[in-house]
């Protein structure tokens, strides 16, 4: 009954969910999940849940429009994932990237040959940094712009995803509370917060150049329930000076004293209430051994000016599905 009761759900693909960034004359669309310009933190359990949502817009952005006339629905643009954790895997990227083109290339009749073509092209828009501390981060963050005009002088900056956001959480926080221990009359100033160095970067790129961000965020402490979803669990921010206009808590007591330079627009807060698969099944990329798997995450998407909102992510063959 469960299962036929979702399959009444009007459903849409996230690579068609997340094309509302292509270029068109208005990028302001009451059903986009995004839109240019906007900062997204994407929070939730330990998992590869924030990881693959980045992973498949990725693949979005650095796809071609169109091949030999045919729509692929990609961006076309530059994506830059700064790889904090240093758990990115090119080989489960591409795999990801070629069970989405598979079947498009099949019911476009494009023949198997041009995916390796399409691949290649796609790949030379994706650049991958890693990062070994907050001042690593920071300093790239700052350099991207001149890297961009010399590595990519014709393509746009399409996305820049921090995974995660939390990699130097401890010794960022030794490293700051160290400053504080010390004898002073005044705060410490705000260049000695990491976390108010990056984000200050990301904001000049934003300011300028308007990609779509992605930051990634553990979910260390469960705080509160959303008022309108009860049911959702709510993640207390560890990071300061973070961006945090959705806190719902009406307690100060936790919240920094320094303002982040970043505007924060959206929140996705990922709640996994179902997966079933098949033996040897990896909830992040198809498989390549054949085995059929499905797996369902839950999403509660906040945003500016905007009402909550409850989403279903299906996977299904390393692509997301999205059901509202």
């Amino acid at each position: 009954m469960a299962s036929a009761f979702l399959h009444q759900i009007p459903a849409e693909t996230l690579q068609v969910f997340l094309a509302s960034l292509a270029p068109r004359p208005n990028t302001e669309d009451d059903a986009s999940l995004f839109t240019r310009g906007d900062v997204v933190e994407l929070q939730g359990p330990p998992g590869p849940t924030t990881s693959h949502f980045i992973y498949d817009s990725i693949i979005s952005c650095i796809l071609p429009t169109t091949y030999q006339s045919h729509l692929l629905g990609g961006w076309g643009k530059a994506a830059f994932l700064f790889a904090t954790d240093h758990a990115f895997d090119v080989d489960r990227f591409k795999r990801l990237m070629h069970s989405r083109l598979d079947p498009l290339l099949q019911s476009l009749g494009v023949p198997l040959h041009h995916l390796e073509i399409i691949t290649d092209l796609s790949m030379k828009r994706f650049h991958v940094f890693r990062p070994n501390s907050s001042s690593q981060l920071a300093a790239s963050l700052l350099l991207l712009p001149s890297y961009t005009a010399s590595q990519l002088p014709n393509t746009e900056m399409g996305i820049i995803a921090v995974d995660s956001m939390s990699a130097f959480y401890w010794t960022d926080r030794f490293a700051v509370e160290q400053v504080r221990a010390q004898p002073r009359s005044s705060l410490p100033h705000v260049s000695v917060f990491p976390l108010y160095n990056i984000a200050s970067a990301l904001e000049k790129i934003r300011m300028s150049f308007y990609p779509l961000i992605l930051l990634t965020n553990w979910g260390l402490d469960v705080a509160h329930s959303s008022a309108q979803f009860p049911s959702f669990p709510m993640y207390k921010q560890h990071l300061h000076p973070f961006p945090t206009p959705f806190d719902e808590s009406n307690s100060s007591a936790d919240k920094p004293t320094i303002t982040s330079p970043l505007t924060l627009t959206v929140h996705i807060t990922f709640f996994p209430v179902s997966r079933h698969a098949t033996a040897g099944y990896k909830f992040s990329i198809a498989s390549s051994t054949g085995h059929e798997a499905t797996a369902q995450v839950d999403c509660l998407v906040r945003r500016l000016e905007r009402a909550p909102e409850r989403i279903c992510l299906q996977v299904k063959h390393g692509n997301f599905q999205v059901k509202r």
